[in-house]
């Protein structure tokens, strides 16, 4: 993302039924290590919830179906040293083979080429061991689905 430019981003939040874990990707430096559900950049003519359900199809190769925009969140933060500025449209998405819930794991690559391992995760799991679930305006939404 370029500096002094605001991105937008679809989000594909995915939560595990039995026990309300979501998947997201661990990413970061080794002193700063956060997760993130699977996503990307919002091209143009393209609306959010399709862009959710292209980038969860392209990074993690399975079906899936949108359900419903939980909510959309701007934030500013810096990474690899850069200011960035992202508004982001969280999707709760679902798998259309309900057996992925079960794998433990998802092996995923960004349209880079970088890959990234995808995992079920707790908030309040990933806080006690000093990691945060980001976008943090995102663990109240996660709260409101039923």
């Amino acid at each position: 993302m370029a500096e002094g430019r605001i991105r937008a981003v679809a989000l594909a939040i995915f939560i595990r039924p039995r026990d309300g874990a979501v998947l997201a990707g661990r990413f970061g430096e080794p002193d700063h290590i956060f997760y993130r559900p699977p996503g990307g950049g919002i091209e143009f003519g393209e609306y959010s919830g399709e862009a959710a359900c292209r980038e969860a199809v392209e990074e993690l190769g399975h079906a899936v179906r949108a359900d419903r925009l939980l909510g959309v969140v701007e934030t500013h933060f810096v990474y690899e040293g850069r200011p960035r500025h992202e508004i982001i449209f969280n999707w709760l998405l679902h798998f259309e083979d309900p057996s992925l819930y079960e794998r433990d794991e998802f092996e995923a690559e960004e349209m880079d080429g970088e890959r990234y391992i995808a995992y079920w995760v707790h908030d309040g799991d990933l806080a006690a061991r000093g990691f945060r679930l980001v976008p943090r305006e995102l663990v109240p939404m996660l709260e409101k689905v039923v």
